[in-house]
């Protein structure tokens, strides 16, 4: 690559920060194309009337399909197991569900696969711990007076 390109391609831009509070608004439009091959959608952007001069600005996310937008992100939602036997259930099994959708749509990176293998092998170890003797689980193991396969 020469540096001529490289220079084009990399500029340091200046950090503006404007004083008050940031505000996100957002609108959805479901955009069909399966009838018609051309299609047009308008959108009016109605700032407050307080808006810092020169502090606007819009973007436009276009995804391919309808539930798209609700699960961008999911790999943030991976957490480690902890507390309870109830209590780290529900942090332990979303992971789960998780990572097999993440693998499904092929959106695993290595660094997910491997931060949710460790808290899936650390959500069942710890979950191992509040298995009574007759082979049930309870919130606090063998101390709970009956347990359940929940």
């Amino acid at each position: 690559m020469s540096d001529k390109w490289y220079n084009r391609l990399c500029r340091a831009f200046p950090i503006m920060q404007y004083p008050g509070f940031p505000q996100t608004y957002s609108e959805s439009a479901l955009l069909s194309l399966y009838e018609n091959k051309k299609f047009t959608r308008s959108f009016v952007f109605n700032f407050p009337p307080n808006i810092v001069q020169g502090s606007s600005s819009a973007v436009l996310y276009i995804y391919g399909d309808i539930i798209g937008p609700s699960l961008t992100g999911l790999d943030q939602l991976i957490q480690m197991p902890y507390g309870c036997g109830e209590q780290n259930m529900i942090n332990f099994a979303p992971g789960i569900y998780i990572r097999i959708y993440l693998d499904v749509s092929r959106q695993t990176t290595p660094d997910i696969a491997a931060k949710s293998l460790n808290y899936m092998n650390s959500g069942y170890e710890r979950e191992l711990m509040y298995r009574r003797s007759d082979g049930s689980f309870s919130a606090f193991g063998n101390s709970d007076q009956q347990g359940s396969t929940w």
